[in-house]
């Protein structure tokens, strides 16, 4: 979900240097799943969201054009400012969506308002539940295809969304690669993420 740039690059976008500073407003394309998951619907304008961000870096075109037969884009930005594109999904198959900006962090640890964190932790675990998702289709498919049971097939016993994720005491201080290798096995259960009852 979140390496947007290195997303962008292998599907032939391009990347130019970045002129913002590290907090910026960012416009959400209405009826995008970005929308649908920061607003909890599909916003009906454009919308603007203040987000932390710091690239020296960023994505100027899209990659994946005219990828799906010849003629359809594989994404569509959906999160953009003046001079970049802050955030693209996927318009086919699985869902992928790219975010250069970090709704993982802020600069000071302060610096959030509860709305922030809110809906910066619905982003969270949109990408979790996705994950989630993906681990569930391929033991399914190991399953089809190898004819066989599974015993500790795992499946969800509550809501995922209802779970609240400590911002403060995260064990993995906000680095989003440690998150995905140490709770890419037991996303489920969630024994590696600290989650406040």
């Amino acid at each position: 979900m979140w390496w947007h740039q290195i997303l962008n690059t292998y599907f032939g976008g391009k990347i130019g240097n970045n002129s913002k500073d590290h907090n910026l407003y960012v416009n959400i394309i209405p009826n995008s799943e970005l929308s649908q998951i920061i607003f909890g619907k599909p916003s009906m304008s454009i919308e603007k969201e203040k987000f932390w961000a710091s690239h020296k870096q960023v994505v100027k075109e899209i990659g994946g054009t005219n990828l799906i037969n010849g003629k359809h884009d594989l994404f569509k930005a959906v999160a953009y400012t003046s001079d970049d594109i802050e955030a693209v999904e996927s318009q086919f198959g699985v869902p992928i969506m790219g975010l250069q900006f970090h709704p993982e962090m802020s600069m000071y640890s302060n610096a959030f308002t509860c709305s922030e964190k809110g809906r910066d932790k619905k982003i969270y675990l949109s990408f979790q539940q996705s994950v989630w998702s993906f681990h569930n289709k391929q033991v399914l498919l190991a399953e089809f295809k190898n004819s066989k049971h599974y015993s500790k097939t795992q499946h969800p016993t509550e809501d995922i969304t209802e779970k609240l994720i400590n911002y403060e005491n995260n064990k993995y201080n906000n680095n989003i690669i440690d998150i995905f290798n140490e709770t890419s096995v037991e996303i489920i259960g969630y024994s590696n993420v600290e989650i406040l009852n």
